[in-house]
């Protein structure tokens, strides 16, 4: 499920990396295909090591690296927006390996790293529910509070007919700013890829 990799190929174009994921020389222990340069030092090329699962639970991957001398250590999670990665309590970056796939650089002597799932878009979502949720108390105090002596008879319909229609307008709002089909469309990607 996870191992270091002694050398990276850089591979921008998908189909390109498709192809020699697929083709017969390709060495999944020997190499990766990364679609972003690491820019990892020259010394770190040549990765040596073991690399044991400590925890795997779905919102944290504790690994353990032993005799490790540099280099990239792979994941085969699947790749995917929110997950961060910590080497020996540091954040590292995570890269996209073999299209599909976790990578992280790993310093030489690199004893610990955590993959944890942190998605800015939980964080976004709490906020925005809490702000909806006191603008829709404020709201409704202001219309409670409010008389229309020279309203009609459906006056106080109309009130909770127009507290309803903005209670509505802000649920679709909120869900737009927090759906991210970008990302979604490229988790499918994956998906579809994984299943060929």
């Amino acid at each position: 499920r996870a191992y270091l990799v002694p050398s990276y190929r850089l591979v921008t174009d998908a189909r390109q990396r498709l192809e020699l994921l697929a083709g017969a020389g390709f060495d999944p222990r020997q190499e990766v295909l990364l679609e972003v340069d690491p820019q990892l030092p020259p010394s770190s090329a040549g990765a040596v090591g073991q690399v044991q699962v400590e925890s795997y639970t779905p919102l944290e991957v504790q690994l353990k690296v032993e005799g490790g001398q540099g280099g990239l250590l792979v994941l085969s999670d699947t790749y995917f927006p929110g997950w961060r990665a910590y080497v020996d309590g540091e954040e590292r970056p995570i890269f996209q390996a073999n299209h599909v796939f976790r990578a992280v650089p790993v310093h030489p002597g690199a004893r610990q790293v955590v993959f944890r799932y942190e998605p800015a878009s939980f964080r976004w979502g709490v906020w925005l529910s809490g702000l909806s949720a006191v603008l829709l108390g404020a709201l409704a105090w202001r219309l409670r509070s409010t008389t229309f002596p020279l309203a009609p008879p459906e006056g106080p319909q109309l009130g909770k007919a127009r507290l309803w229609a903005l209670q509505g307008l802000l649920i679709v709002l909120v869900h737009a700013l927090v759906r991210q089909w970008p990302v979604w469309a490229a988790s499918l990607e994956r998906c579809r890829v994984l299943g060929n």
